[in-house]
């Protein structure tokens, strides 16, 4: 019989000793190992690919390192789930000729009875890649006159030289007009502005509330009015102040999910939500592929400093966290 969750659990340890350590051997089995490739320029797609870890398989029956197996038993101390999980390999690898070992890959026996291991692909977390691959665009070439190529090309060797001084000293003269221009217009502008001014005598103290002081709104002449003012042109500028003075609301937090776990049995499911209740977080989980599910904490945050922050606490209490993408 099938064992699919002793697959699963010893997959999944040895994925993240491997995030850790690069390598995780098993003795008598074989030694997995996380190599790491740096980002990479596909030039017949135009992409730009990120850094990334390659996991590959060494089988081994002569493998004698034991760093993985001992954190294994320090973790899980019930049972031989090491042997039991190389015996379900070989059951399985005989009787359908593959094994899908989660966060992993894929084992296969070929024709020759070798066992062939395609490794998944793991990104990297670097600053700057946010996607799979960033797509390249060429910059198109231009081509580039020099003056000497003006001179020497066709039909310009019987435009005298002397013309190229002309048409400089006409550019000069043209830009010091434009400037004397711009001078009157600045000059011009100053002036109304300082007669404009005598026009709008209005009280500037900003500081003082609307309801502890008069509304005075000059004439065309510099005077007061000698009505009075409308309530309904009173209220509409009061009004006006009020929004002026009134504090601008608070921005709506933003959610994300941090996937705490994967698991492949019900029961230590129940515990990682039990333990994310006991600490305080929101718990939820979400069902993935060949029957696993994932356990998740939901939190809020106002910007990208306190997320970072709530991140690195949830880390402390659970050291496999990742941001959900």
């Amino acid at each position: 019989m099938l064992n699919t969750n002793i697959i699963s659990i010893v997959s999944e340890e040895i994925a993240y000793f491997l995030s850790i350590e690069k390598q995780a051997a098993i003795p008598g089995f074989g030694r997995f190992i996380s190599v790491n490739q740096s980002a990479m320029i596909k030039e017949q797609a135009n992409l730009l690919t990120p850094p990334s870890s390659k996991i590959t398989f060494e089988p081994n029956l002569e493998e004698s390192d034991t760093n993985f197996v001992d954190y294994f038993v320090e973790h899980h101390p019930e049972g031989n789930t090491i042997d039991n999980f190389v015996d379900e390999f070989i059951y399985r690898i005989k009787e359908e000729n593959s094994v899908l070992l989660p966060e992993l890959g894929l084992c296969i026996l070929n024709k020759e009875g070798a066992v062939h291991f395609e490794g998944l692909e793991q990104s990297e977390s670097v600053v700057g890649f946010d996607c799979d691959a960033v797509s390249l665009k060429p910059v198109p070439k231009t081509d580039v006159v020099t003056k000497l190529e003006e001179i020497n090309a066709p039909g310009a060797a019987a435009m005298p030289i002397a013309s190229n001084s002309r048409s400089k000293l006409i550019r000069i003269g043209m830009v010091l007009s434009s400037l004397v221009l711009l001078f009157i217009c600045v000059s011009k502008f100053r002036s109304t502005e300082a007669i404009a001014a005598e026009f709008q005598k209005v009280p500037t103290n900003y500081n003082v509330s609307p309801q502890d002081q008069d509304v005075i709104v000059a004439s065309m002449d510099g005077n007061a009015p000698s009505g009075e003012i409308s309530l309904e042109r009173k209220e509409e500028i009061l009004e006006r102040q009020r929004l002026m003075t009134e504090a601008l609301p608070e921005s709506k937090p933003q959610i994300a999910a941090i996937i705490t776990n994967t698991f492949g049995n019900d029961k230590n499911i129940k515990k990682q939500l039990d333990l994310i209740a006991e600490l305080g977080y929101n718990g939820s989980t979400l069902e993935k592929e060949n029957g696993l599910t994932s356990t998740l904490i939901t939190i809020e945050y106002q910007n990208e400093e306190e997320m970072d922050a709530l991140f690195e606490e949830i880390k402390n209490y659970f050291h496999r966290a990742k941001l959900m993408q």
